[in-house]
């Protein structure tokens, strides 16, 4: 009996069927179903396998192996362990898999079938020239060489949707897309770290791989990355129009930093403990905690 590679799984039934067992008890439970569907039978009763399987020890091995008999999960007979729903659901795969192997042979049986139709006669190839048929004549084509190349210039339009046909059509964003090396080129030359660049493709692969209708598919992906990034609402277009506002990234205010530095101030003064470390200091705001006479930063850490 042969094993198979897959079998049905319910994840209702075992939830249910698994609630009164330990987490141990479910560990080898899953543990025998995989080795029955893998073995296509019962597996042995070998408690140095099973041990080995397990990763525990021959006592421990036992004690779990009967606790499961006990609650009818599996029994053991003839030196052999069954569980029934395992070996149900293993005879099931493998009668689907003969299924579709018979299928599939019969499929290729009519191809070759066909392909046969369409081979010469070995008869007639073997026959001397003289004696063989004559080939029948060729027809003239007779199309109006003009009349052809015009309508290859100018291909009939649809009249569904009035599209060309020929034209080129968009697609969607492949759900594994990520930037290429000239992706990445592109926006390293505008200023961008690598954490950057992957945070950016993150959005950009999410947003398209979830859009729908017209706009979701296009041309030219590489180009609508880098519209992505240098567009209205890029985060190069707006990088660049916070440098010449003057703002400070990630919403920091002179008036932020004016209020740390004056909590700093205060802090050594009264000698709450050591100054708070620059990277602490974003500009965000602190809360004087008087009880414990620290200092816990309310913005980045």
């Amino acid at each position: 009996m042969s094993g198979t590679p897959y079998i049905r799984f319910f994840g209702d039934d075992w939830l249910s069927g698994t609630q009164s067992l330990t987490l141990e008890e479910r560990g080898v439970l899953i543990t025998l179903v995989a080795m029955t569907a893998t073995a296509g039978e019962a597996p042995a009763y070998d408690v140095d396998r099973l041990a080995r399987r397990l990763g525990c020890t021959r006592a421990k091995t036992i004690r779990l192996m009967y606790a499961l008999v006990s609650v009818g999960k599996i029994t053991i007979e003839d030196g052999r362990i069954y569980q029934p729903r395992a070996l149900k659901e293993t005879k099931k795969a493998q009668e689907n898999s003969e299924k579709q192997t018979k299928i599939a042979n019969a499929r290729w049986s009519r191809s070759d079938a066909k392909a046969n139709e369409n081979k010469p006669d070995a008869d007639a190839m073997a026959m001397p020239r003289e004696c063989q048929p004559e080939p029948e004549p060729e027809l003239e084509d007779t199309t109006d060489k003009s009349v052809v190349g015009a309508q290859a210039k100018n291909p009939p339009e649809s009249k569904s949707t009035g599209r060309v046909r020929g034209a080129a059509r968009g697609k969607r964003l492949a759900t594994d897309w990520s930037p290429t090396p000239k992706d990445y080129a592109f926006a390293s030359k505008h200023n961008l770290t690598r954490e950057e660049i992957n945070n950016e493709a993150d959005k950009f692969r999410n947003h398209w791989t979830a859009a729908s209708g017209k706009g979701s598919t296009k041309l030219d992906w590489e180009a609508a990355w880098r519209n992505w990034l240098i567009g209205d609402y890029g985060i190069v277009t707006k990088r660049a129009a916070r440098q010449t506002s003057g703002a400070k990234p990630n919403g920091q205010s002179r008036g932020g930093g004016m209020v740390a530095a004056g909590l700093r101030a205060i802090s050594e003064a009264r000698g709450y403990g050591q100054p708070l470390p620059p990277e602490r200091d974003m500009g965000a705001g602190y809360d004087l905690d008087g009880d414990t006479l620290r200092i816990a930063g309310g913005g980045q850490g």
